[in-house]
């Protein structure tokens, strides 16, 4: 079981090294996200990570009126590592300050699934015919989502291909954020007996992952709000190439890496 967790932190490095190079060349990075933060409001928190108190009331980025996120309603069941004031300071100092918005943030975490599927999301990337083909499930995403996590929270992971009794939940263990500005989730899943782990990591709109079950490893890609997830056996046979940006743009080169099974 070991060596699955190797393979897996190997199987999202290969990932984030794409992210890189994808990165590199997307000059619409930054716009893709802005929706969901609220730049002009970090003058409003005067020290990033500082708790707001339990009543903490925050202009909303859609019209700036003040708006008192103790009212904000979302799946506390699920996300329940940190009330709604603590889990805002924490965004923001993970990423430098930025203000999320809570309105937006509540509404991402009214429903506890990582991700739906949609199969029309395949016309939105930049695909060969031989990936459209090759296994990959097609998925839309809230990024706020992952934003938000906590330790403690819980998610469900939709992959239909796992044979199990229910969905298959990840209990966040850790968040880390890095100087290069990626934030990683990791964790485990709930309820099995045998070795297993899920990482994702995000940059500026690039999200990747992946999802060890005791039978297979699972790759996760996300650009944005779309993306893909596939058992890695499929896509890790000898190149590995991350999404490139729906809207144009140069594509990164190929990863080469090697994959046992």
């Amino acid at each position: 079981m070991t060596n699955k967790k190797f393979l897996l932190l190997g199987l999202a490095a290969c990932a984030l090294v794409g992210y890189i190079a994808y990165r590199t060349f997307s000059d619409d990075a930054h716009a893709r996200q802005s929706a969901h933060f609220d730049d002009a409001s970090e003058s409003k928190i005067a020290a990033a990570g500082a708790l707001l108190p339990p009543h903490a009331v925050l202009p909303s980025s859609a019209n700036e009126k003040p708006v008192d996120i103790s009212r904000l309603t979302y799946n506390k069941s699920a996300f329940k590592g940190a009330e709604l004031p603590e889990r805002l300071a924490e965004m923001a100092s993970r990423r430098k300050g930025r203000v999320f918005d809570p309105e937006l943030v509540a509404a991402a975490l009214q429903s506890d699934e990582a991700w739906t599927v949609d199969p029309m999301v395949v016309n939105e990337l930049k695909l060969t015919n031989a990936e459209r083909r090759d296994g990959r499930e097609f998925i839309r995403v809230d990024p706020l989502k992952f934003e938000a996590l906590m330790p403690g929270d819980e998610i469900s992971i939709p992959l239909r291909s796992v044979k199990a009794d229910g969905p298959l939940r990840m209990v966040v263990d850790q968040v880390d954020n890095s100087l290069e500005g990626n934030v990683t989730w990791t964790g485990h899943l709930k309820d099995f007996e045998t070795e297993n782990q899920v990482s994702f990591t995000r940059g500026d709109t690039l999200i990747v992952g992946g999802v060890t079950t005791p039978d297979k490893n699972y790759v996760v890609q996300i650009d944005g709000d779309i993306g893909w997830v596939v058992d890695g056996f499929t896509i890790f046979k000898g190149r590995h190439d991350a999404i490139p940006p729906p809207s144009g743009g140069v594509e990164p080169a190929p990863i080469a890496t090697g994959h046992t099974h």
